[in-house]
């Protein structure tokens, strides 16, 4: 699993990029000041509904984007939200094509339609947790899915038994 080594926080109307991984069940507290990626110094906000919503500061992406310097090398891969962005009912590993050139796309669109930005994502080269169905019908659909190492077996022998349903 690609697992980055910052996490994401709303401040100051920006959800800017945290240097470490929070632990799980572990959050920042509204008001104290964190350190960014980006190089400042910002009051931290209460997490919320529409916090989630305010847009990534430009330069923590950009800056995540370096420090990973992760690279696909093609064909598919397993997205799902990450852990505390939805809830754990709604983390279904979904299917996406890797993007011309293989980095990492500011959001990942998947092949039911979904779209999973990159700062919420968690990505892996074999699906972890419950495959979204359509993704799944949807995986078997194209060629590539049949190449070696490209989809699960577990997730393959689910869309063949539920096309006898």
């Amino acid at each position: 699993m690609i697992r980055s080594d910052h996490h994401w926080h709303p401040a100051e109307s920006r959800r800017h990029a945290i240097p470490g991984m929070l632990p799980p069940g572990e959050k920042h507290e509204g008001g104290e000041t964190i350190k960014t990626l980006c190089k400042r110094s910002v009051r931290a906000a209460q997490r919320t509904e529409s916090t989630r919503q305010w847009p990534v500061c430009d330069e923590c992406m950009q800056a995540a984007k370096e420090l990973s310097g992760v690279v696909f090398t093609g064909g598919t891969v397993a997205v799902r939200f990450a852990a505390g962005v939805v809830s754990d009912s709604k983390r279904q590993s979904h299917t996406a094509t890797v993007p011309e050139g293989g980095e990492v796309p500011a959001s990942w669109l998947t092949f039911c339609g979904l779209e999973i930005p990159a700062h919420q994502a968690e990505v892996s080269q074999r699906p972890t947790g419950m495959p979204c169905v359509c993704c799944l019908f949807e995986c078997r659909a194209h060629t590539r899915c049949s190449d070696p190492g490209t989809c699960d077996d577990s997730m393959q022998q689910t869309a063949q038994s539920r096309e006898g349903e």
